[in-house]
């Protein structure tokens, strides 16, 4: 049975609420006409796009709070007062950090082990009586 994306998204919110109201999942199943196992990926899928959902909302409050704070600063840190800038710095860092402004360190990896997993592949190879690559 081919169901739309509407159609699966009120079920999965019909499978939360159930569950929320203590509901085991066989009995969501009955409920939904669905498999038990459908009934637990309803629940847990619910529960991650409620999760997501509620944390990009906090995440846009906490953004919104940064931003009036940073506003009520940003006249004194202009005007010289060092621990104003100090504190709009702090607010800005942590604005970037919120929001994933800051470039990601960059890391260098090297191949250092590649004569030693060589050897210890021809060596497993001779034990084996193949002929290393």
């Amino acid at each position: 049975m081919v169901t739309s994306k509407a159609e699966r998204d009120e079920r999965r919110t019909k499978a939360l609420a159930l569950r929320r109201a203590g509901a085991q999942y066989a009995d969501i199943a009955k409920v939904l006409g669905v498999s038990t196992g459908t009934a637990w990926k309803d629940v847990t899928s619910a529960l991650r796009e409620t999760m997501t959902e509620e944390a990009t909302a906090l995440r846009t409050l906490q953004g919104q709070r940064l931003d009036a704070l940073l506003r009520g600063l940003y006249p004194q840190a202009i005007a010289g007062d060092t621990k104003a800038a100090l504190a709009a710095v702090r607010i800005m860092e942590r604005q970037s950090r919120l929001f994933g402004l800051d470039a990601p360190a960059a890391l260098t990896m090297s191949v250092e082990y590649r004569d030693a997993y060589e050897a210890e592949f021809a060596r497993i190879a001779a034990r084996l009586g193949a002929e290393p690559r």
